[in-house]
């Protein structure tokens, strides 16, 4: 099935999601027979929209999978292993203001029928919320069983985004524009880079490069780079892109890029573009949050 999506209203970065990026589809999804617990759909399988950071517009999309309730009465269901004792978050994002829900059983009783225990987000505080999202630790280790479903609100073609997984996630940072540019001199010039609203809030940098991207001028072979933020500036060892002594620093934040020819020789216009790696806690999308 080929699936062609239209952006319908995207509301800017850390202003609340109460509408949706809908999709054009087919009468089926992807994972279709899925209705009942016997015909559950294995979780690993289903495609996921965005695993890399590549644009500061990825943070709606990043970790989540997609799929999509064809009529009022559809019920979708995922089968998932889970570790007893691990910390997990379970999301349902790109509803609109629908009252669809996600929820969660474990059979302890054996089998897919019987005794169990569940985590639901079919509950009124959820009601009338763009997000449906919970955390939890999980009681067994086993198969569980996800089920995303709606209250007889329906809309066609709207593909719903869901998570279920460990709260810490990795993920890589890939040849990410940073907006801004400088010309390069023997003296440091900077400009600001914005990631506070547009990767998780909570991150832990892994690794971090500047790759350079030559907007005019002639390329530099023994360039200084330094990022600052949060009072604390990283430096790359002369003529490599790497970012020096950064592991541990929040991506999420507001920072000042700065370059340098410390030949002084060459003069071009330079800016940034990073690549790397972070761990990030998986969150509601900003503004979507349920005190």
């Amino acid at each position: 099935m080929t699936i062609k999506k239209i952006i319908s209203t995207f509301v800017l970065l850390g202003v609340m999601f109460a509408t949706s990026i809908t999709t054009e589809a087919a009468s089926k999804d992807n994972y279709e027979p899925n209705d009942t617990v016997d015909t559950a759909y294995p979780y690993e399988k289903v495609n996921t929209i965005s695993t890399k950071i590549k644009n500061t517009n990825s943070l709606f999309t990043l970790g989540m999978k997609n799929a999509s309730l064809d009529s009022a009465t559809d019920v979708d269901w995922y089968s998932i292993y889970l570790t007893e004792g691990q910390q997990y978050f379970m999301d349902l994002r790109n509803i609109g203001g629908q009252d669809w829900y996600i929820e969660l059983y474990y059979y302890y009783s054996g089998g897919k029928t019987g005794d169990y225990y569940s985590y639901s987000t079919n509950k009124e505080k959820y009601n009338g919320r763009p997000e449906k999202y919970i955390y939890f630790t999980a009681k067994e280790t086993g198969t569980y069983y996800i089920k995303v479903a709606s209250k007889g609100e329906w809309k066609s073609s709207l593909y719903y985004y869901f998570y279920v997984g460990p709260v810490w996630q990795e993920f890589e940072i890939e040849n990410l524009a940073t907006g801004g540019n400088v010309w390069l001199s023997s003296s440091y010039a900077t400009y600001s880079f914005d990631l506070r609203n547009a990767v998780p809030k909570n991150t832990k940098i892994i690794e971090l490069s500047l790759a350079d991207k030559y907007i005019s001028g002639t390329s530099c072979s023994n360039m200084s780079k330094c990022l600052t933020a949060g009072g604390r500036s990283y430096y790359n060892t002369v003529g490599r892109e790497q970012i020096n002594g950064i592991k541990g620093a929040s991506l999420g934040q507001l920072w000042k890029i700065s370059a340098r020819c410390t030949s002084g020789t060459h003069r071009a216009k330079w800016s940034a573009r990073m690549n790397g790696r972070v761990s990030c806690k998986m969150a509601p999308f900003p503004g979507n949050e349920i005190e």
